[in-house]
């Protein structure tokens, strides 16, 4: 095997390493963030009971600012800024570990293309057509 075909055969391992980071990555973050999205949810949730129960005794607030910071405390809605956080960071990996690939794949192309003229020439050698 030549030179040019190991450094071909490298940078598809490279990809292959580049993917399988970008999948390492994504797991982990998801990881990580689903605990903090829990905890933000469940000190909603918290809040909201807090609330409910101690309903009549809040005084300074109206009946109308406590229903709407229960609507607005409301566990559904309490991790959106983490979760599009997350999707943000999600597609940034992606984002970068395809421009890798896609760097890595002109480099294969540079390669095979070069691979293919020494080919070429030798054959041409072989054959009579060019002398040296």
């Amino acid at each position: 095997m030549n030179k040019i075909k190991k450094k071909i055969f490298t940078n598809l391992a490279i990809i292959l390493l580049v993917v399988g980071m970008a999948i390492f990555v994504r797991q982990n973050l998801f990881i990580i963030t689903d605990v903090f999205i829990q905890i933000e949810k469940a000190d909603a949730q918290a809040t909201v009971n807090l609330i409910n129960e101690n309903w009549k005794g809040i005084t300074t607030y109206t009946d109308k600012q406590k229903k709407a910071l229960v609507i607005n405390l409301s566990p559904e809605y309490a991790a959106v800024g983490l979760e599009s956080m997350r999707s943000i960071c999600v597609i940034l990996v992606y984002v970068m570990s395809g421009s890798w690939i896609l760097i890595i794949l002109s480099n294969i192309i540079q390669l095979y293309r070069k691979n293919r003229s020494n080919n070429k020439i030798k054959r041409m050698e072989n054959t009579g057509v060019i002398h040296e």
